[in-house]
C-alpha cells in the first residue's frame, strides 16, 4: 500500500510539511473498497489522536471506508475526521474553490433564518442575496420544516439547482432558481480602518485560511499600514478554519517584531507518535503592522481552528479580547493521507499554545456576549459586535449598555455536514 502523508490542521487547516508512507502488507488482490478500507484500519491504528479510546470494530461489518472510518471515531469528541476526494480537496485548500451556491445560513434570535455572508463570485450573489436577507423558502418548502438542508439542497455538484425565496437588495421578496457553480472564496470579506477619537482601529473580517488567502491579507494590512492603523479589530464570526501556515503568516502580520519567530502552537501526537511533534512559529514579516499591542476578536460558536489558533496562540504574548460568542471548540488538528484518489483525514494530534493550554472543546469563552446583528454589514461600525469591540479600545473596558447582549446561548449557524463542514458554505 502506498500512502502519501499530508499534514493538515484541520481546524480545518493545512500544515506545511509533507512526506511519504510506504507500506506493502495491504494484498494487491484486494478490491479497490477493500484496500481502502484496510488503509482506513491501518492510518487509525498507527496515527488517530484518540487511538487508545477507539471502539473495538471488526472491519469487515462495514460496507464501505467511510462507514468504518465512522464506526472508528472517539464520539465523545471526534466530529472531524473525514474521507473526501483528492479533486475536491485540493481544489478547496490550494485554489480556494468549492462547487455550490457561495453563501452561508444562520437563525436569528427570532427564529427567522438569514445570510450570513456571501462569497462575490457566487451564483447566490449574482442571483441578488447579501448579507441578513431572510430566506423564506427552499424548494417550496417553509424553511422551518426542514431538518437536514444538505439534503435539502442536494449534494455539491455543479449545475444542480434549487429554487430559493428570499428578500433581494431593495427589500423586495425574490423567488429565484440558482444552480451550483465552481465559486472562488474572497476570504477578505471587508477591511476597512476606523478614525475613533484620535485612534486608528483597523478592521478585517476574515472567513478562511485558504492558500490564496495570503495575498488578499498582504493587500488588507498595506492598506491598514498606509492608514497608520494603531488597533486591531479581528472578524472571524464565520471562519472554521484552514491552512494552519496562513495563521503562521496572519499572527506575523499581527505581532511586533519582538514576537516574530516565537512559538504560535506546537502539535502534541498520541503516544507513538511524539517523534511527530512540531513547532509552528509566529512568522517574520515585515509586511504588517508594527505597533499592536492587543487585539479584539469578534467570534461565534462558527468560529473554528485556526481561528481559535489566533485567539490561544497569541494570548501569551498580547491581551486578546473576545467579543461575540464562545467560539465552536477544536483544539486537535488533522493528516491527510493521500491513497489512490481520496484524502483519508483522521484526528492526528492537539495543538497547544507556548503556555501549554489546549483544553477548550467547549470553546473559547467570550469577554462579552453580544449578537450577531444580522441586519447590518461586515465592518460597520454601528453593527453591535463591531460597535462594542470599538467601544473597548477606546475605553478599555466593555459598554454597560444591554443592546444586543445576550447569555452563553448562541445563535446558530446552520449544522453543515461531512466536507460540507470544512468549506463552511453552501
Amino acid at each position: 500500500m502506498n500512502v502519501k502523508k499530508i499534514s493538515l490542521y484541520l481546524l480545518i487547516a493545512t500544515l506545511l510539511f509533507t512526506g511519504c508512507r510506504n507500506d506493502d502488507d495491504v494484498a494487491p488482490t484486494l478490491s479497490e473498497e477493500d484496500r481502502l478500507k484496510a488503509a482506513v484500519w491501518q492510518i487509525m491504528q498507527r496515527w488517530y489522536f484518540w487511538k487508545d479510546q477507539m471502539p473495538d470494530v471488526n472491519p469487515d461489518d462495514y460496507p464501505n471506508a467511510g462507514a468504518l472510518l465512522n464506526a472508528l471515531r472517539y464520539t465523545r469528541y471526534d466530529t472531524w475526521s473525514f474521507m473526501q476526494t483528492e479533486q475536491v480537496f485540493d481544489q478547496l485548500y490550494e485554489a480556494g474553490q468549492y462547487a455550490g451556491y457561495g453563501f452561508s445560513l444562520k437563525w436569528d434570535e427570532n427564529n427567522e433564518l438569514r445570510v450570513a455572508f456571501v462569497y462575490k463570485a457566487s451564483p447566490a450573489y449574482e442571483a441578488g442575496m447579501r448579507r441578513g436577507a431572510q430566506v423564506y423558502k427552499i424548494n417550496n418548502n417553509d424553511v422551518r420544516s426542514i431538518t437536514d438542508f444538505g439534503a435539502a439542497l442536494g449534494a455539491s455538484q455543479v449545475g444542480r439547482s434549487a429554487t430559493f425565496e428570499f428578500d433581494g437588495p431593495d427589500g423586495e421578496v425574490i423567488t429565484e432558481n440558482i444552480a451550483q457553480a465552481v465559486v472562488t472564496m474572497n476570504t477578505v470579506l471587508k477591511r476597512d480602518v476606523f478614525d475613533v477619537s484620535g485612534k486608528k482601529i483597523a478592521y478585517l473580517a476574515f472567513n478562511s485560511f485558504l492558500e490564496t488567502s495570503r495575498d488578499e491579507l498582504q493587500e488588507a494590512f498595506a492598506y491598514f499600514s498606509a492608514q497608520g492603523a494603531t488597533e486591531l479589530i479581528l472578524d472571524v464570526r464565520y471562519n472554521g478554519g484552514g491552512r494552519l501556515g496562513v495563521a503562521q503568516y496572519l499572527a506575523g502580520l499581527i505581532a511586533s517584531p519582538a514576537l516574530q519567530d516565537k512559538l504560535l502552537v506546537e502539535t502534541n501526537h498520541n503516544s507513538e507518535q511524539q517523534d511527530e511533534n512540531k513547532a509552528f512559529l509566529i512568522e517574520n514579516t515585515s509586511e504588517g503592522l508594527t505597533s499592536i499591542s492587543r487585539m479584539i476578536v469578534i467570534a461565534t460558536g462558527g468560529s473554528a481552528s485556526a481561528s481559535e489558533v489566533m485567539i490561544n496562540g497569541m494570548r501569551p504574548y498580547m491581551p486578546v479580547k473576545v467579543v461575540g460568542s464562545d467560539t465552536y471548540g477544536k483544539p486537535v488538528g488533522q493528516y491527510g493521507f493521500r491513497f489512490e484518489g481520496f484524502i483519508i483525514g483522521p484526528v492526528c494530534f492537539e495543538v497547544r499554545n507556548a503556555d501549554l493550554q489546549a483544553d477548550y472543546f467547549d470553546g473559547i469563552p467570550a469577554d462579552a456576549y453580544v449578537k450577531d446583528d444580522l441586519s447590518r454589514d461586515f465592518g460597520d461600525p454601528e453593527e453591535l459586535c463591531t460597535a462594542e469591540a470599538i467601544h473597548y479600545l477606546i475605553n478599555g473596558s466593555f459598554s454597560d449598555t444591554p443592546e444586543g447582549r445576550i447569555g452563553r446561548s448562541q445563535q446558530k449557524l446552520i449544522e453543515l455536514k461531512g466536507f460540507q463542514r470544512e468549506i463552511g458554505a453552501l
